[in-house]
């Protein structure tokens, strides 16, 4: 996972309004072409990779771990949006 400096910014500034320490990756639901993401600021659960992405300590959801690595967390216009994610019907 890649998190660039404009969703870096943006993280740390919700992650200071909520006090929480970090943000999670996990699966969300099935699609058709694979597992939906979702993101929160709920704390590591067992079995998460916990690791520090450009400022941001990220846990990761084991069952996404193989998602994970395809995708960069960005934010645009319309907000935090995750890029990478071709598993489009």
């Amino acid at each position: 996972m890649v998190i660039t400096d404009e969703a870096k910014k943006y993280i740390s500034d919700a992650l200071q309004e909520y006090g929480a320490n970090g943000i999670r990756l996990f699966q969300d639901g099935m699609g058709c072409g694979g597992p939906k993401l979702g993101l929160s600021t709920e704390d590591p659960m067992e079995g998460d990779l916990v690791e520090e992405i450009n400022g941001i300590t990220v846990a990761i959801e084991e069952s996404v771990l193989a998602e994970a690595k395809k995708i960069t967390l960005d934010f645009q216009e319309e907000g935090l949006v995750i890029i990478g994610m071709d598993n489009c019907c």
